[in-house]
């Protein structure tokens, strides 16, 4: 065995030119940066049992390109390694992990020395505040390359740096700075000169603000000023130029020249930037997911400022950012995270260049005189409604009646007065809409009027196609009343470019939508060619509409007010339309906000040459939070129509969403951008990478407002957010949306509790960041590739266990939450991604106590008497010792809890079923009481209309279902009356249970333990006909004692059901896994009857995973690799 890859902590980071040096778990890791996308050009294991916390280069100055002469040194716990560069660099030059060098404590920092001729030197700082340096010559004894520099004061530090001293004239002069657990910065320095003779190390100063232990120290390039950050959630800067001098010995300082406040959580780092003369520079990292850039003028007591925020760093809550490194350009940074994750951020060279995120107060009244009353009184005008035309212009309806114009393009904003008519004064239908024709894209606007009429304008790249002129502007009339609002469908078919769909919707509930097909081949001249009214059913207010042609037919789908869908079929005869089909609760009775499509509709033609049906793949957006992804099937001969959910996404950081837009694959790698608010903030969120994009606070989205991205390539990854706020108009623009700043993908921030691999090979992760992960396996490179992810439970996973198929997957919480996840892989073909659908809550008890945790679930497929697929018995167990069963029905999505009971008082942690040859229902469970009970619950599950399947023969569970099934509200008992044995195997709490199938009857039960030890039991089992059930002819137990180090929490059989020949030559192997981080492979030999000859360790392997939790096999080739 051997590890091909790993999921977990970035805890190092160094640039090296353009290239980064990642220090991930015991690996380093090597990418190329200078292409458009990173590379990674390859990985070495560096230490046994360490991480890598630290990366130094052979350089003499932090800016300079080491050169490949020099040496690496690498540095994590106790451990060590000094490496050439270039054997570092050569992709077939191996490290060898036996080459780590012990420390005697715990290293902190470490810089390199002038080296004495061709020996590097090294100095470090340990854990307990004391300063070593090394000669890196190994032809002498380990205990005399070292000298030892110890502080006056042994506190234990939590941070500490290194520097070489460039004020002075000798080389070998080092600066130290640390922070210790009481709130303290400790400033000294020291001569390790080869020769000279290890003096007692004096104290230069002692900085004594801070209100909490400081977690980050640094020191300015110059040597005048140093940084500190602590617990307390501030920042310090100190003035050390005297205390480098050295001329007032050793100073206490209680003030320091400047304070920093901003972070929401402790603050782990800090780093000076280079900065003009007069200036200093520093930049920030958080446990609060941000990165801050200071500034601070020095020409008097001038405050420290933020200048740049960078905003959600990586996506896992938790324990967050572990490391950054600045490029040596200084323009930009890296992060790493405890979510596996590297983020690379632009830095501001100064307050001139053009910020990600810019905001404008427009001042109207500079462009429009207020309006008179008629008592001669000024009124107030203000914005009403707005249109963005891209990201770089908009439209905005004034109550006064005028219509302005605004030019974002120039260097200097524009305003241009479109036109004025008292008939739109408080006007509150404005839209549009986009078209592309010969390649060029335009935007349509619909002005509606107090009197039911309508306006068409058609704009191009922050001009009006058509006349603005608002004397003679054509209105149409629409309707008989002032209408409410105008929607666009903002999809373009492709056999009907020409024409741009618009509904027109008014303020009477029952009055026909007016769907309007506009001709636009003549840009300068857009007609209302045609009109229909759409009959709109009972409580559906209109909110969004669709419009799709194919086969001369025209289906518009419309999204209501209260989350339904309805479909219509306008032909040209007909002008009065009812729907032809209406699904409810789409979007849990909340407002549906967008409706799209994706990919290419799929037709099938029949032999009369008319296309007859079509699917479509329609997405829609709701006020619910969520992005849905459903599957419509249209059949115009059998006037049959089909909706199928296929994927819901519900973003945490959009809990109501607007809309979204998919970009190209060919452009931007197929990101989807999902857009909403958040609290008081607007929110773009980057679906693909998991990631906010931008956000704004604007105090909320109840007010008039419009988003647009960009209108063509060239700015499509900007954004314009325009909105009202105190009767002002506030200009947002968003720059560089669609920049990744993932060199990593992210993974879990917090522990993963539990992992299950799908018999499709989906490996579903669960943590206590209370997120399940979809992953994919990738061959070629054996990385993890990020499927989709969820964020539904409120507390941490507990257990997953997928269906038998692979199509469900069931996760367990506290709070006795229990989901049912339908995993859709069509939607992957189609759009992108793994339809992951929460399709059942199991419900609780409404005696459910806060605490109460599902620990355990088992899944077996139930099929009805003719074959069809029915569902799943569920099997749950709980920690106040409690077992569930429940039927769970595909069909209705609902579980019905069939039967429960209680084991004794202690906490039930495991539970599996099994199933004989000669029909009997097997259940096994075990908890912290260290006992592995067998249930027999046959006629229990008779009783329910549950039988076992006949035909079975394997491990895998199959039961039938007939009629009639068990009421609800009447379930069957559990107790102890069904249990075949009980059988104490280890001293405390069972971790983990696993069975393995042999031939016949037998079981094969691993189990491991809180007690260090491992149980091999060998059970046969058989039918009573007397009891009706099961009985135990013959059990022998092997327990493995001290199997672990520590706690056994992981097992895992290898290979499929043996042959008796097999197991008896060849022996049935198994892994385990504990807290120790070690994995044993474990082989074990079975004798005749039950008995159990031999269990004995084949291999045994150290892996970089602490406080191992689950252990799963996915096969990759012709064999299985966990």
């Amino acid at each position: 065995m051997r590890s091909r890859s790993y999921v977990g902590p970035v805890t190092s980071l160094a640039f090296f030119g353009d290239g980064l040096l990642v220090g991930h778990g015991l690996e380093l890791k090597f990418f190329t940066l200078s292409n458009s996308q990173p590379s990674l050009q390859w990985r070495k294991r560096i230490f046994k049992r360490e991480r890598i916390q630290g990366i130094q280069l052979g350089s003499s100055t932090q800016n300079e390109r080491p050169a490949s002469s020099a040496s690496v040194l690498l540095w994590g716990g106790k451990r060590f390694q000094v490496i050439r560069l270039a054997d570092l660099m050569d992709p077939n030059f191996n490290t060898k992990i036996e080459d780590e060098i012990p420390a005697p404590d715990w290293i902190l920092h470490s810089v390199f020395l002038e080296p004495d001729g061709d020996v590097p030197r090294i100095a470090m700082m340990t854990a307990h505040n004391t300063i070593l340096t090394y000669r890196h010559e190994q032809s002498i004894e380990l205990a005399s390359r070292y000298k030892w520099y110890p502080s006056p004061e042994r506190c234990l530090l939590y941070s500490a740096t290194l520097f070489r001293d460039s004020t002075t004239q000798t080389t070998n002069n080092l600066v130290a700075i640390a922070g210790t657990v009481f709130g303290e910065v400790l400033l000294w320095k020291l001569d390790t000169t080869p020769d000279k003779v290890p003096g007692k190390v004096e104290l230069s100063a002692r900085y004594l603000s801070h209100e909490g232990s400081v977690f980050g120290v640094s020191i300015s390039p110059d040597f005048s000023y140093a940084a500190s950050c602590s617990d307390d959630r501030t920042i310090r800067l100190w003035n050390i130029k005297a205390d480098i001098a050295g001329l007032e010995g050793c100073r206490e300082i209680k003030e320091p020249l400047a304070i920093g406040w901003g972070h929401q959580a402790r603050i782990w780092g800090v780093r000076f930037l280079q900065a003009e003369e007069g200036y200093v520079r520093i930049i920030s990292f958080s446990e609060d997911l941000t990165a801050k850039v200071w500034s601070m003028r020095l020409d008097g007591l001038n405050p420290l400022i933020c200048t740049q925020t960078f905003k959600n760093l990586h996506s896992a809550s938790g324990k967050n950012i572990w490391s950054l490194a600045i490029h040596p350009s200084e323009r930009h940074f890296v992060t790493g995270g405890a979510d596996g994750g590297i983020a690379s951020w632009k830095i501001l060279e100064d307050v001139r260049e053009t910020p990600v995120i810019r905001e404008t107060i427009a001042n109207l009244e500079e462009i429009l005189p207020p309006p008179q009353a008629s008592g001669g009184k000024s009124i107030k005008d203000e914005p009403r409604k707005y249109v963005a035309l891209g990201s770089r212009s908009f439209i905005v309806a004034m109550s006064s009646g005028w219509l302005l114009h605004c030019d974002l393009s120039k260097p200097r904003i524009e305003w241009q007065k479109v036109g004025f008519w008292p008939q739109i004064k408080n006007l509150s239908a404005m839209g549009a809409g986009r078209f592309e024709i010969d390649g060029t894209r335009k935007h349509l606007v619909a002005l509606g009027d107090n009197t039911g009429k309508v306006l068409l304008q058609t704009w191009h790249r922050c001009l009006p196609a058509t006349a603005t002129d608002s004397a003679n502007q054509d209105w149409t009339q629409i309707c008989d009343t002032r209408p409410s609002d105008i929607f666009f469908s903002h999809y373009q078919n492709k056999d009907d470019r020409h024409n741009v769909y618009a509904a027109v919707t008014t303020f009477k509930p029952d009055t026909p939508i007016q769907l309007l097909r506009i001709n636009v081949e003549t840009a300068e001249n857009p007609v209302i060619v045609q009109s229909w009214s759409l009959i709109p059913p009972e409580t559906f207010p209109f909110t969004a509409i669709l419009v799709y042609t194919y086969g001369g037919r025209i289906f518009c789908f419309a999204g209501s007010r209260h989350g339904a869908f309805a479909l219509y079929c306008m032909t040209s005869d007909d002008t009065s339309i009812k729907s032809l089909k209406i699904w409810r609760h789409i979007h849990d009775d909340e407002s549906i906000t967008s409706l799209g499509l994706k990919g290419d509709p799929s037709t099938t033609d029949v032999n009369t040459g008319a296309a007859s049906s079509v699917e479509l793949l329609l997405t829609s957006t709701g006020r619910s939070g969520a992005y849905k992804s459903h599957k419509v099937l249209i059949n115009t001969n059998t006037q049959e129509y089909e909706l199928v959910e296929l994927n819901a996404v519900y973003p945490a950081a959009v809990p109501r969403v607007e809309n979204y837009q998919k970009f190209p694959a060919s452009l931007n790698e197929g990101y989807e951008i999902i857009y909403g608010f958040r609290g008081r903030d607007f929110v773009l969120w980057n679906q693909t990478l998991g990631l906010e994009a931008a956000s704004y606070d604007c105090e909320g989205g109840n007010r008039s407002w419009d988003f647009s991205f960009g209108a063509d390539e060239d700015t499509q990854d900007e954004g314009l957010f325009v909105f009202t706020k105190s009767k002002k108009c506030y200009i947002v623009e968003f720059k560089q949306i669609l920049h990744n700043p993932l060199l990593q993908t992210p993974f879990h921030g917090r522990e993963v509790k539990t992992l299950a691999i799908s018999s499709q090979g989906i490996i579903a992760t669960g943590a206590e960041d209370t997120i399940i992960r979809l992953s994919s396996l990738d061959q070629e490179t054996n990385q993890l590739l990020p499927l989709t992810f969820r964020k539904t439970h409120t507390t941490g996973l507990q257990d997953l266990v997928w269906s038998p198929c692979g199509g469900w997957l069931f996760s367990s919480g506290s709070v006795e939450e229990v989901y049912c996840w339908r995993i859709n892989t069509e939607t992957k073909i189609k759009s992108g991604t793994v339809g992951m659908l929460q399709e059942a809550v199991y419900e609780v008890s409404t005696e459910s106590l806060p605490d109460l945790r599902v620990c355990g679930l088992d899944a077996a497929a139930v099929y009805t008497e003719k074959g069809d697929h029915y569902g799943f018995l569920v099997g749950m167990v709980r920690s106040d010792s409690s077992i569930k069963l429940a039927l769970y029905d595909i069909a209705e999505k609902s579980f019905t809890t069939i039967a429960e009971g209680h084991y004794k008082t202690s906490c039930l942690l495991q539970i599996r079923f099994h199933l004989t040859t000669y029909g009997s229902i097997l259940m096994l469970t075990a908890g912290t009481d260290g006992h592995v009970t067998f249930w027999d619950i046959t006629q229990t599950m008779g009783v329910c209309g549950v039988s076992a399947k006949s035909s079975t023969a394997s491990n895998l569970v199959a039961l039938s279902l007939k009629e009639p099934q068990v009421s609800a509200s009447v379930p069957e008992k559990l107790g102890t009356d069904q249990w075949i044995l009980s059988q104490p195997v280890h001293q405390n709490s069972i971790k983990v249970l696993e069975l393995y199938g042999l031939e016949g009857d037998e079981i094969l039960m691993l189990t491991g333990g809180d007690d260090t030890a491992i149980s091999v039991s060998r059970t046969k089992c058989e039918g009573s006909p007397e009891k009706m059930g099961t009985m135990i002819n013959g059990i022998t137990t092997k327990l493995l004692e001290r199997a672990h180090a520590s706690a056994v929490t992981a097992l895992a059989p290898l290979g499929s059901t043996p042959s008796v020949v097999d197991h008896k030559e060849q022996g049935i192997e198994f892994l385990s896994s504990g807290v120790d981080q070690q994995v044993k492979r474990w082989c074990i030999k079975l004798g005749d009857g039950t008995a159990i000859e031999s269990v004995k360790v084949v291999e045994d392997i150290y892996v970089s995973v602490p406080d191992v939790s689950s252990l799963a096999l996915i096969s990759a080739g012709d064999k299985d690799r966990s």
